[in-house]
């Protein structure tokens, strides 16, 4: 692991909310802290933890991908949490990948998906610029929806961070080896 680069993307932040969820809840604000959790876990493993952003800051669509390929980055992981639009329509989390590149990324990350309370959607392919502009291997992660009863329980709780960190963490590591 201290070989690796990785880069963590935790979605929006600054002027983009990202999606609103129950009770005017904010996206960015729960990227961020999971995002985080994940880095603190790979530093202890000696892992170089590359972050988009450190802080509730805006950081452009473009420039997320281009950190990761002017790092040569192992990997790169985008955070995100998702809104079917209409409250409590649909729930679980699920992997996002563009490029070929990324599929064992994607298998090794929901495979380890085990500890988590919400339903497993599974890996799809997903069309986002984080992803399609990306060099390296890269995924987007959508851990809930924030439209949900059930989900945003569980993402607002720092024990679901954690529990989400250390299973993207033992994801990683088994991607890595």
């Amino acid at each position: 692991m201290a070989e690796a680069t990785i880069v963590l993307d935790p979605g929006h932040g600054g002027i983009d909310s990202g999606t609103i969820g129950l009770h005017g809840a904010m996206e960015k604000t729960y990227t961020l802290p999971t995002a985080l959790a994940v880095a603190q876990l790979l530093r202890s493993k000696h892992s170089r933890v590359i972050l988009t952003r450190q802080s509730d800051q805006s950081v452009s669509l473009s420039k997320r991908p281009k950190i990761a390929n002017m790092n040569k980055a192992t990997l790169f992981i985008s955070f995100h949490f998702n809104s079917a639009g209409k409250k409590n329509t649909a729930q679980g989390f699920e992997v996002f990948q563009y490029h070929q590149n990324a599929r064992k990324l994607a298998q090794k990350l929901n495979n380890n998906f085990v500890n988590l309370p919400l339903v497993n959607r599974g890996i799809a392919f997903g069309d986002f610029e984080v992803l399609r502009d990306n060099q390296r291997p890269a995924v987007l992660i959508e851990m809930g929806f924030m439209d949900s009863t059930h989900d945003f329980k569980h993402i607002k709780s720092k024990i679901y961070q954690r529990l989400v960190a250390r299973d993207v963490v033992r994801g990683i590591t088994q991607y890595v080896h």
